[in-house]
C-alpha cells in the first residue's frame, strides 16, 4: 500500500486527546488481542466447552516473537 506507519503514528499523535501509539514489532499488539480470548476460553472451560481454536492461536501468537528473531 506504500504507507508509511511511522508518519500515521505522527499524525496519530496530533489527536488532542486520548491517543495511545501502538507500534509495529513482532508478536500481537494491543491490550485487547491476547487477552480478550483468553477471557473467553477461561469462561468457556468453566462451562465445559472446549476451546481448541483459541488454545492453538494463542500457542502461535505466544511463539511468533521467537520465530522472528530467530
Amino acid at each position: 500500500l506504500g504507507i508509511d506507519i511511522w508518519e500515521v503514528i505522527d499524525a496519530a499523535a496530533t489527536k488532542p486527546f486520548g491517543f495511545q501509539p501502538f507500534y509495529p514489532g513482532p508478536g500481537v499488539g494491543g491490550h485487547c488481542i491476547p487477552l480478550d480470548p483468553q477471557f473467553l476460553a477461561w469462561r468457556a472451560r468453566e462451562a465445559n466447552f472446549a476451546t481448541r481454536f483459541i488454545d492453538l492461536a494463542e500457542q502461535v501468537n505466544t511463539r511468533q516473537p521467537k520465530y522472528t528473531a530467530d
